[in-house]
């Protein structure tokens, strides 16, 4: 974890389903993460709160990439659907990601209830850069 807007975005990334992310400000708010050493990211995953609450779920997103933690490029930005009706793990698709990454930034841009975002686990996909 390097540093989130809001929250304890540590427990995105803990491979717990039964924690999450909370930010305790409104939309949008983001965290960034070091994934220690560069990957050639080809996708990542969002899994909504899993406790039954709707509360901060992050129906509308942007997902962005970098190699040093300063400049960053979008790779992805949309919208999740029937959130509320079926909570389960999101996959998407990154673009414009050429160059192996290190750092990738989640930020929640809408919530379906409340004002903060939220996030169960947020995974990145992909292989280790060859050095």
């Amino acid at each position: 974890m390097k540093s989130a807007t809001s929250g304890n975005a540590a427990a995105a990334i803990d491979d717990n389903p039964e924690t999450s992310w909370t930010a305790t400000a409104g939309v949008p708010q983001s965290f960034v993460v070091d994934m220690g050493k560069p990957y050639r990211a080809t996708s990542f995953s969002y899994l909504p709160r899993q406790d039954g609450k709707t509360e901060g779920m992050t129906d509308k997103y942007q997902f962005e990439v970098s190699a040093d933690g300063k400049t960053w490029k979008k790779a992805a930005e949309g919208e999740f659907s029937n959130l509320r009706a079926n909570p389960i793990e999101q996959n998407v698709n990154l673009k414009n990601v050429d160059e192996p990454v290190r750092y990738f930034r989640f930020t929640g841009t809408n919530a379906l209830d409340g004002s903060g975002a939220s996030a169960a686990e947020i995974n990145v996909f992909g292989t280790p850069a060859q050095g």
